[in-house]
């Protein structure tokens, strides 16, 4: 699939929460902690007010133009990455983090939970490497999680 990525604008803030709450619906190691009204607010006020968002679309239809995938950066934190679960492995996400790479040049971090295989393997086919683990004692989740970085130190 052709993909374009291009800097969100806020009328993307709504489909963007869309694609974070399909996203999440799979993730069942996840505890239920917000309502989806809670984490559209989320996207469409702290993520689109304090990050620099990427988004995904079609490149080859301007029919079909939802999103389908994000990245947040917040300085040289990806804070976010999803993509739409029908759209997995068509190079979606790739695609964003390559051009997250061509933006952050000097380097990348990101944390990912320890139970999202999927996740851990995508990063690191990615060429991102595990820099620290922790028990869950720094997010909300409570969930072992992995720090990760790119370029690899």
């Amino acid at each position: 699939m052709a993909v374009q990525i291009h800097d969100a604008q806020d009328s993307d803030a709504s489909a963007v929460a869309a694609t974070f709450i399909a996203s999440l619906e799979t993730l069942d190691f996840l505890p239920e902690l917000y309502t989806d009204g809670e984490k559209r607010r989320f996207i469409e006020q702290q993520i689109f007010g304090s990050c620099e968002v990427l988004v995904a679309k079609n490149a080859k239809t301007t029919s079909d133009q939802r999103i389908l995938g994000f990245l947040a950066l917040d300085q040289d934190e990806i804070h976010l990455l999803y993509v739409a679960p029908d759209h997995w492995s068509q190079s979606v996400g790739r695609r964003l983090v390559d051009e997250a790479k061509t933006r952050r040049p000097s380097g990348l971090t990101l944390w990912c939970f320890q139970a999202n295989r999927r996740a851990r393997a995508f990063y690191e086919k990615n060429g991102f490497v595990i820099a620290e683990q922790t028990a869950g004692d720094r997010n909300e989740e409570r969930l072992p999680d992995m720090r990760y970085v790119w370029p690899a130190p």
